[in-house]
């Protein structure tokens, strides 16, 4: 039995089921329908559908597994496990594998040549001038230096810090910023921290004092 459609299409009958020839094939209706790959033996080895008001084409992949494909209509892209571009790989948790990362996965790749333990910690940030600082990314600790007393003379005077502490300064440490004579270090350079943003520095004989100071 031979039955002739718009568009040069055909159905044929033949031992119950239906064969279309011709082109365009067309199924028209606002329900979900399948088109179906069957193996001779009836049993499916994929689905291709596409619901009215949608969120696009889906491929299921039948009898061989492996879940649903999702062609959205937006231009995305969705697979129900690993997608690839040729000898990469991105799997369902986001992971990546290639040979921009020696060929293994993303996550490995991190935390061996970052963070050996396997913990990603936060950027160190420093100050890198002659009054500067260093802070610790991960614990907060934070070593600052800083030379005073320039044209000053002999005394005690009180500086600012390159950098506030933000909870405490711990100690610090001042001597003269210069060598001097064996048997002649007649100086009284020191210093102390008097809060988490100031140091008091000695000055003696003209010359500039040096002050490491630690704390976070």
């Amino acid at each position: 039995m031979c039955k002739k459609y718009a568009g040069q299409t055909y159905w044929r009958h033949r031992q119950g089921r239906h064969y279309v020839t011709g082109y365009p094939n067309r199924t028209e209706g606002d329900n979900r329908k399948h088109f179906i790959l069957a193996n001779a033996d009836g049993k499916v080895r994929a689905y291709i559908w596409k619901d009215k008001g949608g969120d696009g084409i889906h491929i299921n992949n039948g009898i061989d597994g492996g879940g649903e494909y999702v062609f959205h209509k937006d231009g995305g892209f969705c697979a129900p496990s690993s997608v690839y571009a040729g000898a990469g790989r991105m799997a369902a948790d986001g992971n990546v594998v290639g040979s921009k990362w020696g060929n293994q996965w993303l996550d490995v790749y991190l935390k061996n040549t970052f963070q050996p333990k396997g913990t990603y910690g936060q950027s160190n940030t420093a100050k890198r001038e002659v009054n500067g600082w260093w802070k610790c990314g991960d614990t907060g600790v934070i070593i600052q230096w800083a030379r005073y007393g320039k044209d000053r003379g002999a005394g005690t005077y009180d500086f600012p810090l390159p950098m506030k502490f933000l909870k405490a300064g711990l100690l610090c440490i001042g001597y003269v910023d210069t060598a001097i004579n064996a048997w002649g270090d007649n100086q009284s350079q020191s210093a102390h921290l008097v809060d988490n943003a100031t140091v008091r520095v000695t000055i003696d004989n003209g010359l500039e004092s040096v002050v490491l100071a630690i704390g976070f």
